[in-house]
């Protein structure tokens, strides 16, 4: 629970502070809503092709796997104009990588149940 409970504070910073990280940037509020509906679409798209991952590969090099490109999206992110096509490609994946986490800490604990029961 503490694990879940921490994913939940992490994402809450993510978007409450992310208009401040925007408005810094120079973005304008359009531009910053626009940006975090990707974060929201990259978590939802790429849920099923994390998950079929993890089944086909395991948990332990799908998680390096996340973690990597996690890191690169978000340097990318980081690194990239606020108006070029980087910067939205990039929050789409940071979104799913944050969605692969929070699946990774709620499944972990229940498909190791099912070991257990089963």
């Amino acid at each position: 629970m503490i694990v879940v409970a921490v994913g939940g504070i992490i994402d809450g910073a993510l978007y409450g502070l992310f208009p401040l990280y925007a408005g810094a940037r120079g973005m304008s509020d359009t531009q910053a809503t626009v940006l975090l509906s990707y974060l929201g679409l990259g978590g939802m798209a790429l849920q099923f092709p994390v998950g079929w991952m993890a089944d086909r590969v395991g948990l332990g090099l799908t998680v390096i796997v996340c973690a990597m490109t996690s890191t690169l999206s978000l340097v990318t992110f980081a690194l990239a104009t606020p108006m070029t096509w980087l910067f939205p490609a990039s929050g789409l994946v940071v979104g799913g990588m944050n969605s692969a986490r929070s699946s990774h800490l709620v499944c972990t604990p229940l498909r190791a149940a099912r070991r257990l029961c089963s």
